[in-house]
């Protein structure tokens, strides 16, 4: 009979981590465990519903995060073998386009000068003074709020003396201690 209390137990978590992958990526916890980028992407068959500007080729966007280096990266993929660097994905940030499109503007992946690991994303092609990362450019975000978007923000912050930046859907930047508001990327389609 005690067997079934942990049988129930084990059920109950397995059902909690089911529910928790289908949640937004803003009420995500991290998991534990790196995940490939399998089984996140969707298809334009997916938006067949939705009106989407011409020339929109939908391209979904990921959080990444390294525990041990207190670091955030967006990208549309999982770069090989960051796993074994510490790295997970955190979850979705929407969809934007691998192409241009009316009113979009172009998202690149830069890099903090001198600093291993410190990436951001920047609607500036010179990364603000910073450098463009290998990654280069991620695709193009929408400037201006259509139907079925939502606005995604970055944020910094510092950790111990160092300053780190994350993308998130949240403009109180999740309530991370000593971080602020830096802008409005534009708006991710969902």
């Amino acid at each position: 009979m005690k067997y079934k209390g942990i049988a129930s137990a084990c059920f109950a978590i397995a059902f909690s981590t089911i529910t928790l992958a289908s949640t937004s990526a803003s009420e995500r916890v991290p998991s534990a465990e790196p995940t490939a980028n399998e089984g996140h992407a969707r298809t334009s068959a997916d938006f067949s519903t939705l009106s989407l500007p011409n020339g929109v080729n939908l391209r979904e966007i990921f959080r990444h995060y390294n525990g041990k280096r207190e670091r955030h990266a967006t990208l549309y993929f999982f770069p090989q073998f960051w796993n074994e660097w510490g790295w997970r994905t955190e979850g979705s940030m929407g969809f934007i386009s691998s192409t241009p499109f009316e009113h979009s503007r172009p998202l690149y992946a830069c890099q903090l000068n001198g600093i291993r690991d410190a990436f951001f994303t920047s609607l500036d092609s010179g990364c603000e003074g910073q450098f463009l990362s290998s990654f280069g450019m991620i695709g193009y975000i929408s400037g201006v709020p259509l139907p079925n978007t939502r606005p995604l923000y970055r944020c910094y912050y510092n950790f111990k003396g160092r300053t780190s930046h994350f993308d998130t859907f949240d403009a109180k930047c999740e309530n991370v201690p000593r971080s602020s508001l830096d802008s409005v990327l534009g708006y991710v389609f969902l």
